[in-house]
């Protein structure tokens, strides 16, 4: 578990305990959005409406649920208002209705032992309104319109602290929201990695797609679509997941193939047919046994690190057809069924 920095003039106990009994997905949203957005705003600009705290919320839950076919649970609303529509206001739910009060709570906890569940949330917000004037505020105060909630106001000494230990109280979200999200979906993987859209895929996949213009380049060989067996003409070469990114979480080579921007359009996060695993196979023995005869012996040895650990197969192996296409097949059939399990479309065919 990652350790929160201490300040003198904050409650750091109690802002450790606000992810505490975490039943759905509402505070977690709720925050991510806060420590994303607070680091732009002055200290004029601390309040946020609520109309600003809906779509923050979506946003956050929109990449691992819309893309990555993540769960938040079978009653979570903020899941329901995003298959609605991205333009969805959680608050026509009544999202808002518990979540503000409930993770500042912590901060009161003593002097709410005693009160009615009923009672609670009037307390809450009551003894928020008090503490940002005190010595020992709470994360924010609840603002209030003819006794209906219209938003939020973040404490100026909160927001310092949450711009200074930005890396670090990230960390620890992240932590809570992927263990989150990993509990409501146990057979997902990476998790981690699909809490929001990734920024460094494409450079990874763009050295991939480099070797594979060499191949076609400098030896003349036909770089052919996975799906359509169809050569590419070295400038059109798309690289693709053959198992989508959205299911598997990672850029790993031996789950890569190469197809044209129509094709990977078509394809898009679907799970393809088992047929494609043999054109799947054949790129990937004519990619390791190029690297290994036109490479220094140093790039093939970091080059084969992934299909060693992901395929379990030894150097010399790695060169061997039959074994390649057992260790593929081996490490990607089981995925088919887990795949359509989370909600992924399976069997695509070009």
């Amino acid at each position: 578990m990652i350790q929160l920095p201490k300040d003198a003039s904050l409650d750091i106990r109690a802002f450790f305990k606000i992810f505490d009994n975490t039943q759905n997905s509402y505070k977690l949203l709720l925050f991510g959005f806060l420590l994303r957005e607070i680091p732009k705003r002055t200290q004029s600009e601390l309040f946020f409406n609520r109309v600003e705290l809906d779509r923050g919320m979506l946003k956050i839950a929109e990449f691992p649920v819309l893309k990555c076919r993540l769960s938040l649970g079978l009653r979570d609303q903020a899941a329901a208002a995003l298959q609605r529509g991205k333009d969805t206001r959680l608050g026509q739910i009544d999202l808002l209705r518990w979540v503000p009060y409930r993770l500042i709570r912590p901060f009161f906890s003593d002097s709410l032992s005693t009160q009615a569940e009923q009672l609670i949330n009037n307390e809450v917000a009551v003894k928020a309104e008090k503490a940002h004037t005190s010595h020992s505020p709470s994360l924010y105060k609840i603002v209030f319109s003819d006794r209906e909630m219209t938003g939020i106001e973040i404490h100026p000494f909160w927001q310092a602290y949450l711009v200074e230990h930005q890396s670090i109280v990230e960390a620890w979200w992240q932590w809570h929201w992927a263990s989150y999200l990993q509990r409501r979906n146990p057979g997902a993987l990476n998790v981690m990695q699909k809490l929001e859209r990734p920024t460094r895929q494409n450079q990874e996949l763009d050295k991939v797609r480099k070797l594979w213009r060499e191949i076609a380049q400098t030896d003349g060989r036909d770089i052919r679509c996975t799906f359509t067996s169809n050569p590419i003409q070295p400038s059109e070469i798309v690289v693709d997941h053959f198992l989508p990114w959205s299911y598997v979480g990672h850029n790993q080579k031996w789950n890569l193939c190469p197809t044209t921007q129509a094709t990977n359009s078509r394809k898009s996060d679907l799970i393809p047919s088992d047929t494609y695993l043999k054109n799947l196979v054949e790129i990937q023995m004519l990619t390791l046994q190029w690297v290994r005869n036109t490479k220094p012996e140093k790039d093939w040895s970091v080059f084969i690190e992934e299909y060693e650990t992901a395929l379990q197969l030894k150097d010399d192996e790695l060169l061997i057809y039959p074994r390649v296409d057992e260790a593929i097949r081996s490490a990607i059939q089981p995925h088919f069924q887990l795949a359509k399990n989370l909600g992924f479309s399976s069997e695509w065919r070009y």
